[in-house]
């Protein structure tokens, strides 16, 4: 709604809807706004049915078109229903329930009415409650974006950094990407996060710039989602006008399974290179590799997976598929950047196999803005 007609016309749907929930409420029942466009009732009732006659009156509510700005809206109502005592003796318990049977209900779809039930597990739960803590998270800044350092495994030079998505929840402490980056992906907000951090990166890029590290080039990852989405091409353009950078500094990376699309993916990297950005092609070696791709994809980085980085030195195996992989990357004059570098004879093999770039915990941990104009500068002396 934002996004198409802008902030305002988002508060003023936010206020008409306000306003016919309250011609309809009728004491002891009680109307909140909980947060954003979520809204919460309390209403009495005796039997579960009536609870859902309630529920359905509610839906209906709101199927009606509201005059925004001139124009008929036309919403629908994901509703989460939890019944005291049965499911919640407590106000926090009732609110997280009702929470988990909300987001039940947008699963289906839309205009659906779902009522708690005990969830097959507690993970079930965590889940649930995490994608809802998840469409609050940026509004609350609990995300922020953490940068690790990629340098030349020759020369020891810092070539730039890959931006990074971290959670901070106000209870459950730090989330792991690995746990809330699949809930972004499947719930579909992994679109307006992954442009908070293209946007909120291009801004720090041209500051590292304009601090005189004008060669540093940043790497955002963009989800398969984001890749297939046309509003993401003009939104990313934008992000590169407004920050004022150089395209060319900008690396967008995309996994190895938009190869599973062959037939439109080579359509959307040329889109991506269009707007002047380089293209890592990430997690190499893992999924649907072969040499028809890399003959056929305009793109500039293979990153080469921490899972075979980490066997240098230990496993002959892994040894010879990162040679392989280098010597590919060579012959098609592609970089490589091997990823997950934790000790120096990892970086000192890859320096013998003439590997361009190497990130990882050797090199630097992943740090704040902050700490990375600290750290470039005492690399770099």
């Amino acid at each position: 709604m934002n996004d198409r007609y802008g902030r305002n016309a988002g508060d003023d749907l936010l206020k008409a809807v306000a306003g016919r929930f309250n011609g309809f409420v009728n004491a002891p029942t009680k109307l909140f706004q909980y947060s954003g466009d979520n809204f919460m009732i309390v209403h009495r009732h005796d039997e579960d049915s009536e609870a859902f006659t309630f529920a359905s009156a509610v839906e209906k509510l709101l199927r009606a078109p509201f005059v925004v700005g001139g124009q008929d809206l036309i919403i629908s109502a994901s509703i989460g229903v939890c019944v005291f005592p049965q499911y919640g003796y407590d106000r926090d318990s009732l609110i997280r329930r009702s929470e988990d049977a909300m987001l039940e209900a947008k699963r289906p779809g839309r205009s659906h009415i779902t009522f708690f039930r005990e969830l097959a597990s507690d993970e079930d739960s965590r889940l649930l409650r995490l994608e809802f803590a998840l469409r609050h998270a940026l509004t609350n800044e609990e995300l922020s974006i953490v940068y690790q350092p990629q340098v030349a495994v020759n020369t020891g030079e810092v070539h730039g950094a890959e931006a990074l998505l971290r959670w901070n929840h106000p209870e459950l402490g730090p989330i792991s990407p690995a746990e809330f980056i699949p809930i972004a992906e499947r719930s579909g907000l992994i679109h307006e996060i992954g442009m908070w951090v293209i946007e909120n990166a291009c801004q720090q890029l041209r500051t590292w710039h304009h601090l005189g590290h004008a060669n540093l080039r940043l790497a955002v990852n963009a989800s398969i989602d984001q890749f297939y989405d046309a509003e993401f091409y003009e939104r990313l353009e934008r992000a590169i006008q407004v920050s004022g950078i150089d395209p060319e500094s900008l690396v967008i990376e995309v996994t190895e399974s938009i190869a599973a699309n062959a037939d439109t993916v080579v359509e959307q990297l040329q889109r991506l290179k269009s707007l002047g950005v380089s293209i890592a092609l990430d997690d190499f070696g893992t999924g649907y590799s072969s040499l028809q791709y890399l003959r056929s994809f305009p793109v500039d980085y293979l990153k080469i997976d921490r899972s075979f980085t980490s066997g240098l030195g230990s496993n002959d195996t892994d040894h010879n598929l990162v040679a392989t992989v280098i010597d590919l990357a060579r012959s098609f004059g592609l970089y490589t950047i091997a990823e997950g570098v934790e000790t120096g004879e990892q970086l000192r093999i890859l320096h013998e196999l003439g590997a361009p770039l190497a990130q990882g915990f050797h090199i630097s941990r992943p740090i704040s803005p902050d700490e990375f104009g600290v750290w470039i500068d005492q690399y770099s002396a």
